[in-house]
């Protein structure tokens, strides 16, 4: 392989990589861990 082929093939690579990435961190921002625990508070007056 040629100096050049080998430099576009690990661009290549590192933009793949970075797209996989992103996805999982979207993906993971987008669905949340379930079952939080969700605490309200309400002030009684007398």
């Amino acid at each position: 392989m040629t100096p050049s082929l080998k430099l576009l093939s690990a661009i290549a690579a590192a933009v793949i990589l970075f797209g996989i990435g992103v996805a999982v961190g979207e993906a993971l921002h987008d669905n949340p861990t379930p079952n939080l625990t969700v605490t309200h508070t309400k002030t009684l007056t007398p």
